[in-house]
């Protein structure tokens, strides 16, 4: 099984103002589908159908087999990448969503201010399957974009689509002994021959019965993040040497050198982590974290100190059993690994 990232936008720019454009016409208390969804898109300006915009692209739009409703399909995969990013959660019907405390403060200004960007990257590193809000069938642990990150510096600091395919989509457990190991290797062992590196991607399609064009599409949003200025992981080249001639690929920035070296300090945790501790410890021990990413993230947090002091001191268990000292040094977003009544509970303890 390989991973699926949904790709409705590749330009991470125009995915955050359409993120902020469901946002602003929903509200965090009541509960949106899909439907509401295409409804904002169109209104927006954001969305056609049919060669038409406008309400006349959601009459076109709609067919009773909603599979063949093409607004309602790229609306399910625009829910479903803003769920991954925990920007979104999925209620009892998971075709209808609320948006998070995480997504509210991506969605805080019109501007992509230099907090927005480094929340946006905490919301990229910290996607992570399983996950409550992703159904993803045999992904057994992953943390995709920390993983990329690695393997590309590992690589030499430079990668190509289908690299990435071999690299990253192919993976299924982060955390299996010699796993990156492996998938370094495999990358480095088709070097050299574009041949061979086609082939090798071309196995990993027939082994999981889709095309290769399918895996490519499920690169666009890794060479997207990868590629956008708003981030700056990465930078597109012509590169010489990796192959008998010139290829396009992405190379790493000094921005993204530093974030591989910060993410060797982090302590990665994963939700069966903590799952034998009791509601109330993993409530606080969500507080400390999202608090960490809004730290990381420049956000002021003089005002929630005395809440932060008393959910660390409320979590030690679980961060002493982690080996975790500093809670800026925790990985672990609760938008998008902690069940509900646990996300809820933390809200109680805030307020």
């Amino acid at each position: 099984m390989v991973l699926r990232i949904p790709n409705p936008e590749s330009d991470l720019s125009r995915l955050i103002r359409v993120y902020r454009l469901i946002n602003t016409n929903n509200s965090s208390s009541h509960a949106f589908d899909l439907d509401k969804i295409s409804k904002v898109l169109v209104e927006t300006g954001q969305a056609s159908s049919r060669g038409v915009v406008g309400q006349e692209a959601l009459r076109r739009s709609h067919n009773t087999n909603r599979s063949l409703d093409p607004l309602y399909n790229q609306s399910k995969m625009y829910s479903e990448l803003f769920r991954m990013l925990g920007w979104l959660r999925p209620v009892e019907n998971r075709h209808e969503h609320r948006t998070t405390f995480l997504g509210d403060e991506v969605a805080h200004s019109e501007h992509i201010d230099r907090y927005t960007k480094a929340l946006i990257g905490e919301s990229f590193l910290g996607i992570v399957f399983p996950n409550p809000c992703v159904r993803s069938s045999r992904i057994i642990n992953l943390r995709p974009f920390p993983w990329l990150l690695k393997i590309i510096s590992r690589v030499g600091g430079h990668i190509t689509r289908h690299e990435i395919i071999l690299g990253l989509l192919s993976v299924t457990d982060d955390q299996r002994k010699g796993a990156y190991e492996a998938a370094a290797e495999q990358i480095m062992h088709v070097r050299g021959s574009l041949d061979n590196l086609y082939s090798a991607v071309d196995n990993v399609a027939i082994a999981n019965e889709v095309k290769r064009n399918t895996l490519e599409n499920y690169t666009r949003v890794p060479v997207g993040l990868l590629k956008s200025p708003i981030l700056n992981w990465g930078k597109t080249e012509r590169l010489e040497g990796l192959y008998e001639k010139t290829v396009q690929g992405i190379s790493l920035t000094d921005t993204a050198r530093t974030i591989i070296d910060w993410l060797y300090e982090l302590v990665d945790v994963r939700e069966q982590d903590i799952m034998g501790y009791t509601p109330t410890e993993r409530a606080n021990f969500a507080i400390v974290a999202y608090f960490a990413m809004l730290d990381r993230s420049y956000f002021p947090m003089k005002l929630q100190q005395t809440t932060r002091d008393q959910a660390w001191e409320n979590s030690r268990r679980i961060t002493k059993s982690l080996g975790i000292d500093n809670p800026l040094k925790i990985l672990y977003s609760p938008f998008q690994q902690a069940p509900e009544n646990i996300l809820q509970l933390a809200s109680k303890i805030i307020s």
